[in-house]
């Protein structure tokens, strides 16, 4: 990642990554909110990040199928942001990158992005475990902000924006819990980036029912299924005997994306031994079958 201490070519950008197929899992050595900080810095500094398969919904297992509706962390969302803000900003994506002065440098990185004609960038991470006020040194002369002119100060993961005279942003003061992060844009009009919402629940054009994940398992399962319409639906568990041994979903069922578990028990709570077991699923006019293998 250092290039042993020599300086990459001109026009040429380092691969950054904070995971790939031979690193562990970034969010299982931290916490949710560092792992959120540790991709802004990716995002912000200079270089192309790569972004290992699942990283961006915190997926924890090596390999295996992407549930990539399950996101309990929200970091979709955040890859999402960040995402757009390296492509409206074409500071971000420059070789130039300056460490900025704050009060709290011991634990707090400040940095900023700053081009010729575009608009400037300033990242800010808080790397303590708890909340503080930091006061950042911008260096307007150099960016070219004039004090007697009005900017907009746009705070891009928070979703803010606010009128500074070029005076008042010589030095800028927030507020970070622990681990968290800002990036703000100065610039002549407000924006803002973020997720398009739609109250209605998400599209899905057919029925689905997905291989169970993990397979072979041992402890428990999740099988993923999706409807693109409300339905009766029945999903069970069968032996090879065509014996049926657990029934998981049996009822209506809204349109959308469903998950559920087995753990590999009967009906009657016990467990069941190791071998092939068949799952069927029924909604409709549709029908499909699956096989997975309980191992103990």
């Amino acid at each position: 990642i250092t290039n042993y201490g020599f300086p990459y070519p001109q026009y040429h950008y380092p691969l950054r990554f904070m995971e790939n197929h031979d690193e562990e899992r970034f969010i299982n050595l931290a916490t949710a909110d560092e792992t959120k900080l540790a991709a802004t810095l990716l995002y912000t500094i200079p270089g192309i990040p790569q972004i290992y398969s699942g990283q961006e919904i915190g997926f924890t297992s090596q390999r295996g199928q992407i549930f990539w509706y399950n996101d309990p962390n929200n970091m979709g969302e955040h890859y999402y942001k960040l995402g757009q803000i390296r492509n409206m900003l074409p500071a971000i994506r420059s070789s130039d990158i300056e460490r900025l002065d704050n009060n709290q440098s011991s634990t707090v990185y400040s940095i900023g992005r700053y081009v010729p004609g575009e608009n400037p960038v300033l990242s800010v991470m808080n790397f303590a475990s708890w909340s503080q006020v930091v006061t950042i040194d911008v260096p307007v002369d150099d960016w070219g902000i004039h004090p007697d002119s009005t900017y907009y100060l746009n705070e891009l993961l928070g979703g803010s924006s606010n009128q500074r005279t070029g005076a008042e942003l010589a030095s800028i003061t927030t507020s970070l819990n622990a681990k968290q992060t800002r990036v703000y844009a100065i610039s002549d009009s407000s924006f803002i980036v973020g997720i398009k919402t739609d109250p209605t629940e998400p599209v899905v054009g057919r029925y689905s029912l997905s291989q169970n994940y993990p397979n072979p398992f041992n402890a428990e399962c999740r099988i993923h299924f999706e409807l693109p319409m409300t339905s009766k639906v029945t999903l069970a568990v069968y032996n090879v005997m065509g014996q049926k041994v657990r029934t998981l979903v049996e009822g209506v069922i809204g349109q959308g994306q469903h998950t559920v578990t087995w753990e590999g028990r009967s009906d009657a709570g016990q467990l069941l031994s190791s071998g092939m077991y068949l799952y069927r699923i029924q909604a409709a006019d549709y029908t499909q079958i699956r096989k997975m293998i309980l191992l103990k």
